[in-house]
């Protein structure tokens, strides 16, 4: 690391050597977390694409199990959107201003594993609940609309 820019305008982020510290810290960490990944599954085995399957399940399924709307929970795909993008992000930052052409591909390969069964399951339920009815007092389907 190289001195600290005591002399910057008030409002700027610390820097080190004309790079941000905050951008420092999180390469470093997208480095620890690829060296986790990388010691479950190595780099460029299918392994890697089978854990994105299943852990997209594990994680929507395990949201879901916790929400009153089970399988339909949004709130349930909308972690596990959150998550990829971050596990995205941790893999494109270690790579710092020059990220190679296949890592966009590698990515969006990444996305589509990751979020397939979980949206199928989301849309499944979606069709298979069936839609509440209003009926009236004499147990006729009521079409007037919702009151």
């Amino acid at each position: 690391m190289g001195r600290l820019n005591h002399g910057a305008p008030k409002g700027e982020l610390l820097r080190v050597k004309g790079n941000c510290i905050v951008h420092d810290i999180l390469q470093f960490a997208a480095f620890v977390i690829e060296s986790l990944k990388t010691s479950i599954a190595p780099k460029g085995y299918v392994i890697r694409t089978i854990l994105h399957i299943h852990l997209g399940l594990v994680i929507y399924l395990a949201v879901c199990a916790v929400q009153k709307s089970g399988l339909r929970s949004r709130t349930g795909l909308a972690m596990l959107l959150i998550l990829e993008c971050a596990n995205e992000g941790a893999d494109i930052l270690r790579f710092g201003h020059h990220v190679p052409k296949w890592m966009w591909t590698d990515s969006i390969g990444d996305f589509v594993h990751t979020l397939t069964w979980p949206l199928i399951l989301f849309l499944g339920a979606g069709l298979l609940t069936p839609v509440k009815q209003n009926r009236n007092l004499s147990g006729e389907v009521d079409t007037s609309g919702p009151t």
